[in-house]
C-alpha cells in the first residue's frame, strides 16, 4: 500500500521539515512508493545511452564536440546545424545537454517503443509527457526549452564505439522543419521525427525500461538522472551481492 507521508521521527518528534526540503521529500515519497512494487509509468532508453551520458549542463555554443566513456563503451556527439529558410542560411545548434535533453531522448525512445514505429509526432504526446515528468502543467519556458533540446538532439551526429565495433549515425535521420518565433528569435521545431535505421533497430533489442516517476523526482539534477539510468541497466545483471563502482 502506498504511503504518501514520509516522516523522520526522533525521540517522538517529527524532524522531517528540518531535515528535508520539498525536493528531497518528493524523492523520498517516490522511493517509498517504489518499495511497494513496480509502477506502471514506464519509459524506455537505449542501453548505450544509460552507460554514457550527454553533457550535464549547457556548454558554450563554440563547443561542438562532446565525448564520454564508461567501461568499454565510448560516446562522441557532434553538434549539428539546421537550415533557416527565412535567411537562406545554416544555423548552428548547440550540443544537447541537461535534464531536458535526457528527458527528450527518453521521450523519443519511449514513444518509438510504445508505438512500435520509428516515426514520432512529438506534438501529440509532448505536453502530456512533460506534465507527468514535471508533476504540473508545463509553462511556456518548459515547452520552449524542451523543443530546443529536441532540436539539438535531432541535428546531432552520434558516434558510439565498443571494443569490437563502432557505429556512426544520427539518432534522428529525418524530420519536418518548422521555425517558431519565440522570444524575438526563430527556433527550430521538428514536427515529426524519424529515428535512424541504426538507432531504431538497435533500440528494439536494447531498450532498457525506466521508471518515469523516479526520473520525475530527480529531474532537477542531470547527474542524479545519469546515476539512476546507469544503475537501472547495470543492476538487472547482478545476481549476488556486488560492489558497483561509479
Amino acid at each position: 500500500m502506498t504511503n504518501r507521508n514520509v516522516k523522520v521521527v526522533i525521540g517522538g518528534q517529527d524532524y522531517s521539515d528540518r531535515l528535508f526540503d520539498a525536493r528531497m521529500s518528493r524523492v523520498l515519497r517516490v522511493a517509498n512508493d517504489m518499495m511497494s512494487g513496480p509502477g506502471d509509468n514506464i519509459g524506455f532508453l537505449h542501453s548505450a545511452m544509460c552507460q554514457t551520458f550527454l553533457p550535464s549542463r549547457r556548454l558554450s555554443e563554440s563547443t561542438r564536440v562532446w565525448e564520454c566513456s564508461n567501461g568499454q563503451t565510448s560516446l562522441q556527439i557532434e553538434a549539428g546545424s539546421a537550415f533557416n529558410p527565412d535567411n537562406r542560411q545554416w544555423r548552428e545548434l548547440p550540443l544537447p545537454s541537461g535534464s531536458r535533453a535526457r528527458l527528450a531522448l527518453i521521450h523519443l525512445s519511449t514513444e518509438a517503443v510504445r508505438q512500435q514505429s520509428p516515426v514520432i509526432k512529438p506534438n501529440r504526446s509532448m505536453t502530456s509527457f512533460l506534465k507527468k515528468i514535471l508533476n504540473r502543467d508545463p509553462n511556456g519556458q518548459d515547452i520552449s526549452e524542451f523543443k530546443y533540446q529536441m532540436s539539438a538532439l535531432g541535428t546531432a551526429t552520434i558516434r558510439l564505439a565498443t571494443r569490437e565495433r563502432q557505429t556512426q549515425s544520427h539518432i534522428v535521420s529525418d524530420f519536418d522543419l518548422m521555425w517558431l518565433k519565440l522570444e524575438k528569435s526563430r527556433v527550430l521545431w521538428p514536427s515529426e521525427f524519424v529515428l535512424s535505421n541504426e538507432y531504431w533497430s538497435s533500440l528494439q533489442e536494447q531498450a532498457v525500461p525506466v521508471d518515469l516517476n523516479a526520473l520525475t523526482a530527480i529531474s532537477y539534477s542531470s547527474i542524479a538522472m545519469d546515476i539512476y539510468l546507469w544503475l537501472t541497466q547495470r543492476l538487472h545483471r547482478v545476481t549476488q551481492p556486488y560492489t558497483v563502482y561509479w
